[in-house]
C-alpha cells in the first residue's frame, strides 16, 4: 500500500485544495525517515517530496506549475502567516463583495484556522454558518 490513503470528506466542510496539500503533506512526513535539511536549503527534504507529489497530481508545465504554486501558497511556504492572514482577509472582503458565499465560508474557515482564542471561535462560527446555508 502506498502512502496515500483513501479520505473520504466530511459533508460538513468538503476537502478544499489546503486541506488536500496538508493532507498529503502529513502522510509525507510521517512516512519519510528524517532528514536533516541542508544548512543552504530553503525546504525540508519531505516539503521536496509533497511538491513533487502535487507537480504530479496536477501535471501541466513546470513552469505553470511553479506559477500556481507561487502565487497561492508562495507566502504560506515562505514562512509568511502576516502575509497569508492579510491575503485571507483580502479574499474575505473580495467574496463578500461579491457576493460569493461558499469562497467565503472557505476564506473565514482559513482564517479561523491560523488564529487562536475567541477570533478562532467566531471565524469557524461565521464560516459553520454559512456553509450550512449552502
Amino acid at each position: 500500500m502506498g502512502i496515500l490513503k483513501v479520505v473520504k470528506p466530511n459533508e460538513e466542510y468538503p476537502m478544499t485544495t489546503d486541506d488536500i496539500i496538508l493532507h498529503i503533506f502529513y502522510l509525507v512526513a510521517t512516512s519519510i525517515p528524517t532528514i536533516p535539511r541542508h544548512s543552504q536549503a530553503k525546504l525540508y527534504p519531505s516539503e521536496l517530496v509533497t511538491i513533487g507529489i502535487l507537480f504530479a497530481l496536477k501535471g501541466g508545465h513546470f513552469r505553470a506549475f511553479y506559477r500556481w504554486l507561487e502565487r497561492d501558497y508562495g507566502d504560506w511556504l515562505n514562512g509568511k502567516p502576516r502575509s497569508a492572514q492579510q491575503n485571507w482577509q483580502k479574499s474575505l472582503g473580495a467574496a463578500q463583495k461579491l457576493s460569493m458565499p461558499y469562497d467565503e465560508a472557505l476564506a473565514y474557515r482559513e482564517i479561523g484556522r491560523h488564529t487562536t482564542g475567541s477570533e478562532r471561535d467566531l471565524n469557524l462560527a461565521c464560516a459553520t454558518e454559512i456553509f450550512s446555508r449552502l
